[in-house]
Protein backbone atom coordinates (compact mmCIF):
# COMPACT_ATOMS: atom_id res chain seq x y z
CA UNK A 1 0.00 0.00 0.00
CA UNK A 2 1.25 3.03 -0.80
CA UNK A 3 1.98 5.68 1.97
CA UNK A 4 -0.13 8.22 2.69
CA UNK A 5 0.87 12.36 3.42
CA UNK A 6 -0.97 14.46 5.95
CA UNK A 7 -2.35 16.83 3.73
CA UNK A 8 -3.19 13.76 1.04
CA UNK A 9 -6.76 14.41 -0.26
CA UNK A 10 -7.17 10.97 -1.16
CA UNK A 11 -7.13 8.12 1.40
CA UNK A 12 -7.43 4.21 1.27
CA UNK A 13 -9.43 2.52 3.20
CA UNK A 14 -10.20 -1.35 3.63
CA UNK A 15 -12.90 -0.85 2.21
CA UNK A 16 -12.91 1.86 -0.18
CA UNK A 17 -11.65 5.44 -0.41
CA UNK A 18 -12.13 8.73 1.88
CA UNK A 19 -12.31 12.11 -0.07
CA UNK A 20 -12.32 15.09 1.89
CA UNK A 21 -13.43 18.28 0.43
CA UNK A 22 -12.83 21.61 1.39
CA UNK A 23 -15.02 24.63 0.57
CA UNK A 24 -12.11 25.47 -2.44
CA UNK A 25 -12.68 21.57 -4.07
CA UNK A 26 -16.97 22.36 -3.78
CA UNK A 27 -16.34 25.35 -5.45
CA UNK A 28 -14.20 24.27 -7.78
CA UNK A 29 -17.70 21.08 -8.69
CA UNK A 30 -20.06 24.10 -9.03
CA UNK A 31 -18.00 26.10 -11.63
CA UNK A 32 -17.37 22.60 -13.79
CA UNK A 33 -21.54 22.50 -13.15
CA UNK A 34 -22.41 25.95 -13.65
CA UNK A 35 -21.44 27.86 -17.01
CA UNK A 36 -20.39 31.37 -16.60
CA UNK A 37 -19.30 31.37 -12.95
CA UNK A 38 -16.09 32.35 -11.90
CA UNK A 39 -13.91 30.63 -9.02
CA UNK A 40 -14.57 33.54 -6.72
CA UNK A 41 -17.99 33.70 -6.93
CA UNK A 42 -18.54 29.69 -6.65
CA UNK A 43 -16.97 30.10 -3.29
CA UNK A 44 -18.75 32.91 -2.52
CA UNK A 45 -21.83 30.58 -2.97
CA UNK A 46 -20.24 27.47 -1.50
CA UNK A 47 -19.60 29.98 1.60
CA UNK A 48 -23.43 31.22 1.61
CA UNK A 49 -25.03 27.67 1.57
CA UNK A 50 -22.53 26.42 4.26
CA UNK A 51 -23.31 29.61 6.23
CA UNK A 52 -27.38 28.83 6.34
CA UNK A 53 -26.62 25.63 7.11
CA UNK A 54 -24.76 26.56 9.86
CA UNK A 55 -27.02 29.44 11.14
CA UNK A 56 -30.31 27.37 11.12
CA UNK A 57 -28.68 24.73 13.10
CA UNK A 58 -27.07 26.91 15.21
CA UNK A 59 -30.32 28.54 15.78
CA UNK A 60 -31.69 24.91 16.62
CA UNK A 61 -33.68 24.46 13.49
CA UNK A 62 -33.11 21.28 11.46
CA UNK A 63 -31.81 21.42 7.82
CA UNK A 64 -33.34 19.27 4.72
CA UNK A 65 -31.59 19.03 2.05
CA UNK A 66 -34.42 16.75 -0.51
CA UNK A 67 -32.81 13.40 -1.24
CA UNK A 68 -29.71 14.08 0.49
CA UNK A 69 -30.54 13.98 4.08
CA UNK A 70 -31.57 16.06 7.36
CA UNK A 71 -29.04 17.58 9.85
CA UNK A 72 -30.49 18.38 13.10
CA UNK A 73 -29.74 19.51 16.68
CA UNK A 74 -29.90 17.14 19.68
CA UNK A 75 -29.06 17.61 23.50
CA UNK A 76 -26.81 15.29 25.20
CA UNK A 77 -27.40 14.99 28.63
CA UNK A 78 -25.02 15.57 31.58
CA UNK A 79 -23.66 12.20 32.47
CA UNK A 80 -21.51 10.56 35.42
CA UNK A 81 -19.26 8.39 34.94
CA UNK A 82 -16.46 7.32 37.26
CA UNK A 83 -16.89 10.26 39.16
CA UNK A 84 -16.19 12.29 36.04
CA UNK A 85 -18.72 14.83 34.94
CA UNK A 86 -19.71 15.29 31.56
CA UNK A 87 -21.89 18.38 31.04
CA UNK A 88 -25.30 18.73 29.11
CA UNK A 89 -23.92 19.47 25.76
CA UNK A 90 -25.33 19.80 21.91
CA UNK A 91 -24.66 18.22 18.74
CA UNK A 92 -25.87 17.60 14.96
CA UNK A 93 -26.44 14.47 13.88
CA UNK A 94 -27.14 13.49 10.43
CA UNK A 95 -29.57 11.31 8.40
CA UNK A 96 -29.00 10.46 5.09
CA UNK A 97 -31.93 10.32 2.15
CA UNK A 98 -33.27 7.68 0.45
CA UNK A 99 -31.61 9.18 -2.46
CA UNK A 100 -28.24 8.80 -1.46
CA UNK A 101 -29.08 5.63 0.92
CA UNK A 102 -29.90 4.41 -2.55
CA UNK A 103 -27.07 5.58 -4.56
CA UNK A 104 -25.06 4.74 -2.30
CA UNK A 105 -25.84 0.63 -1.95
CA UNK A 106 -26.08 0.45 -5.96
CA UNK A 107 -23.83 -2.40 -6.85
CA UNK A 108 -20.90 -1.14 -9.61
Amino acid sequence: MKAQTPNSKLQTKKRGRKISWGRKQAAQALKGAVAGITEREAIGMVDVLFGQIIAALAAGEQVTISGFGTWRVVELLRVVIKSVIYPTRRTVRFKAGRMLKTTINERP
